[in-house]
């Protein structure tokens, strides 16, 4: 673990050791690492109370250093080294709900990719965008309403699913999401 590491999880469990224009400097960096480039939104963001910034600061400090964690190696249930960063990338989730019969279409997996979304950086989104990843949420969900006898277990993954197009649209990699030719709202709504 390099000493940078150690002093931003030491902030992390310890926010109140950074000063105010520690915490100043760190949000602002934050904003624009997370792409809001908005003014409106900064600035309506840069006016937030200290305290509220500390406790946003502290938590991109843990994301950071929790996703640094797991993108190291770690030992699976049988013993042999696991990437555990290959779980959490774009390719993953396209491949996963790619899968024939909507096999890889779980709630819960739809829910990781629903936080990868709003977490991860703005990279991270676009690639899973040109991927398709838009387009195959796209399908799933209208293989979900197709159904004539929804079960507990689709209405989940419905709303996941709608989570994970609220995160792609309130991102700014938005207007590449909207500018996709083959997205069809039509289909989406069932087609009036």
């Amino acid at each position: 673990m390099s000493s940078s590491d150690s002093v931003n999880e030491l902030l992390a469990t310890h926010p109140d050791m950074l000063t105010d224009s520690q915490v100043e400097a760190r949000f602002e960096k934050m904003l624009t690492r997370r792409g809001i480039n908005d003014p409106n939104a900064r600035a309506v963001m840069l006016d937030f109370p200290i305290e509220k910034k500390r406790l946003m600061v502290s938590q991109d400090i843990q994301a950071e250093t929790g996703a640094m964690k797991s993108s190291t190696q770690t030992v699976s249930r049988r013993g042999v080294a696991a990437d555990t960063s290959e779980k959490k990338s774009p390719e993953f989730y396209v491949k996963k709900l790619s899968e024939p019969d909507m096999k890889g279409i779980h709630a819960k997996t739809l829910a990781h990719l629903s936080v990868s979304l709003r977490t991860m950086p703005l990279s991270w989104v676009r690639q899973f965008i040109d991927m398709r990843g838009m387009q195959i949420i796209t399908a799933a969900l209208g293989v979900i309403n197709k159904s004539k006898h929804k079960r507990e277990v689709d209405l989940q993954a419905e709303g996941e699913i709608l989570r994970c197009f609220k995160a792609l649209l309130n991102n700014t990699v938005k207007k590449k999401c909207v500018e996709v030719r083959d997205f069809d709202s039509v289909q989406l709504t069932g087609g009036y």
